[in-house]
C-alpha cells in the first residue's frame, strides 16, 4: 500500500477501540463443544458511516463516543449517517490484523483519518510527521493474492478521493453496489486480485437462518428473551417475573450453521446470583423462523433454555411505534434498580435510575426489527463512570416491552435494562 500520498477524511478525532480478551476452553470441553478458528466467535463491532455534503468526505467509526457526539448534532451537524455501515472484530484473533488509526490536520480548513490493517503501513505513517497514530481501532482479516476473502468473511473495499477538494479521503464498504458506484465517480479502488478486496470482515449471513427475536424460559425457572442478530451476535436476556425481573444476559457471538450453533465468545453478565461478568459457552439447535434452544455453561455451573421465534423478527423496526415512557429495570452487574425512561420520535433515550442517568441513541437495523444502541451513563456512584457503550436493543409491540444490552469495552460489565409501558 502507498504512503506517499495525502489520506483520510474531514472532521472529527476520537479515541480508538481497546483490545480484549478472554478464554473459556475448558467450559467448552466440559460441553463438548466444539472452538473453531477463532474468527468466527470473536467480538463484533459496528462501524457506521457518516457523511459530510459540504466537504463531500466519509467518515466510519465503532467508537460508541463518537456514534453519540455525531447523532446529536456535533459540528453544527454537518455529519450525517449514510445508512451504510458493517460489522468489523474488536478483539485479536488467530487470523485478524490490527488496524491502525490516524488523524491529521495538515489539510485545513479539512482535517482527515485514515485506517490500515497493514503493520508496513501503520509503521512508516507513525514515522512521519503528517500523521498522529490514535491506536488500533478494529480488527480485520485480508484477501489472498487473488482477493478472496475466507468462507464466514465478506469482502471490504477501500476507495480514494484522488486528493480532489484539497483533501484526501477514503470510503470503505462492504457493498460492492456501493464499491462500482463510487469507482464510476472517479474514485480509485485500492484492493488486490481480481475482487479488489482490501480487507475481509464478518460476513453478515452468518447466522444463517437463526436470526431473529425469541421468548422461552429456562432450566432455573427464570423467562428468558433476547435476540440473534443477522451477523452472528446472540443476546439472551433472563430474569424472574416477581421482585428481580432482570437477573443477567448472555451475550456474544456464535457460529450458526445446518441447525446447530456454538459461541465461545460469550459473556454472562449475571447480576443474580452470582454479581460478576464470567466467561461462557453456549451451543444449541436451531429451527429457522421456529425455536433456539441451548445449554449455557460457565463457571458458576450450567443451564438450559428453550425459546420460540416471534413472529415480529422480520417487521420494520419503527421509532414512532417504541417512543413511549417505560418503568422497568436498569443493572449492571454490581446489581439492579427500577428505573424509568422514555423514548422519543427521533431514537433518543434518556432514564433515570438512583446510580445512574443515561441517554443515548436508537437506530433501527435495516435487516432486523431491534435498534442499534448507543448510551452514554453518568452520575457519582454510576459504575460505568461517563462511559459511552454500544450494543443492542428491542421493542417487543405485542407485549409492550423494551429491553437491551450494551457491554463496557473490556467486557467486564454491561448495562443492563428493561421495561414496561
Amino acid at each position: 500500500m502507498a504512503t506517499n500520498r495525502g489520506r483520510g477524511r474531514a472532521g472529527l478525532r476520537g479515541a480508538a477501540c481497546g483490545r480484549m480478551q478472554r478464554s473459556a476452553a475448558a467450559v467448552a470441553a466440559a460441553l463438548g463443544l466444539a472452538i473453531g478458528d477463532g474468527a468466527g466467535a470473536q467480538v463484533l463491532a459496528n462501524a457506521v458511516e457518516y457523511y459530510h455534503a459540504a466537504f463531500d468526505q466519509y467518515f466510519v467509526t465503532v467508537d460508541p463516543a463518537e456514534v453519540l457526539l455525531l447523532d446529536g448534532g456535533a459540528h453544527g451537524g454537518a455529519w450525517v449517517r449514510t445508512g451504510q455501515s458493517f460489522p468489523v472484530w474488536s478483539q485479536p484473533g488467530p487470523y485478524t490484523h490490527a488496524t491502525c488509526r490516524f488523524f491529521s490536520a495538515a489539510f485545513a480548513p479539512k482535517s482527515s483519518h485514515f485506517y490500515t490493517p497493514g503493520a508496513r503501513e501503520c509503521a512508516l505513517l507513525q514515522a512521519g510527521a503528517t500523521w498522529q497514530y490514535e491506536g488500533i481501532a478494529f480488527h480485520l482479516r485480508l484477501p489472498d493474492a487473488l482477493g478472496n476473502c475466507p468462507v464466514g468473511t465478506s469482502n471490504l473495499y477501500r476507495l480514494y478521493n484522488g486528493g480532489r477538494g484539497d483533501a484526501p479521503n477514503h470510503r470503505y464498504t462492504s457493498s460492492r453496489h456501493v464499491f462500482d458506484q463510487m469507482r464510476n465517480q472517479g474514485w480509485l479502488a485500492e484492493g488486490v486480485g481480481a475482487t479488489l478486496a482490501f480487507a475481509c470482515v464478518p460476513s453478515p449471513s452468518a447466522a444463517l437462518g437463526a436470526e431473529g427475536l425469541y421468548r422461552g424460559s429456562t432450566s432455573l425457572g427464570q423467562s428468558l428473551w433476547g435476540v440473534v442478530l443477522p451477523e452472528g451476535t446472540i443476546s439472551l436476556m433472563y430474569g424472574r417475573p416477581d421482585s428481580a425481573p432482570l437477573a443477567g444476559v448472555v451475550h456474544g457471538r456464535a457460529a450458526f450453521a445446518d441447525g446447530a450453533f456454538y459461541a465461545t465468545g460469550v459473556r454472562d453478565f449475571n447480576v443474580l446470583p452470582h454479581g460478576r461478568a464470567m466467561d461462557a459457552v453456549a451451543g444449541g439447535t436451531y429451527v429457522p423462523g421456529t425455536s433456539l434452544n441451548g445449554t449455557v455453561a460457565n463457571a458458576g455451573g450450567a443451564w438450559t433454555y428453550s425459546a420460540t421465534h416471534l413472529p415480529s423478527s422480520r417487521s420494520t423496526a419503527s421509532l414512532a411505534q417504541a417512543s413511549g415512557s417505560y418503568t422497568g429495570t436498569v443493572a449492571s452487574i454490581a446489581g439492579a434498580a427500577a428505573s424509568t425512561f422514555t423514548v422519543d420520535t427521533s431514537g433518543v433515550l434518556a432514564g433515570l435510575s438512583p446510580a445512574c442517568a443515561y441517554w443515548g441513541r436508537l437506530v433501527p437495523s435495516s435487516a432486523l426489527n431491534a435498534y442499534d444502541l448507543y448510551v452514554r451513563l453518568e452520575g457519582p456512584s454510576c459504575p460505568f463512570g461517563g462511559s459511552a457503550l454500544a450494543g443492542v436493543a428491542v421493542y417487543e409491540s405485542s407485549a409492550r416491552l423494551f429491553y437491551g444490552v450494551a457491554p463496557n469495552a473490556a467486557r467486564t460489565d454491561a448495562f443492563m435494562f428493561v421495561g414496561n409501558r
